[in-house]
């Protein structure tokens, strides 16, 4: 997971959630390449939607989603 902040002038939720992506895509990229093969399902960014960010929220979380199927996969170390 990274917590990255938003910067510039977004007045609309789609330029929001095209910033946000572009700022967790390399991290989460470089985070998944190090997770055991078939074990990242996807991605997940969190932000501020226009009227939030207006106020002064500024934070994107980038998180990995896990396989959780039928148990055959968990951590054996924290992530990297």
């Amino acid at each position: 997971m990274k917590v990255a902040e938003l910067n510039g002038g977004y007045t609309t939720d789609a330029a929001l959630r095209t910033a946000a992506s572009a700022l967790c895509k390399a991290p989460l990229e470089r985070k998944a390449a190090h997770q055991s093969a078939g074990t990242v399902r996807g991605t997940l960014v969190q932000y501020p939607d226009s009227g939030g960010y207006e106020t002064g929220i500024d934070k994107v979380a980038c998180s990995l989603a896990a396989d959780i199927g039928g148990g055959t996969h968990e951590l054996t170390q924290p992530l990297t």
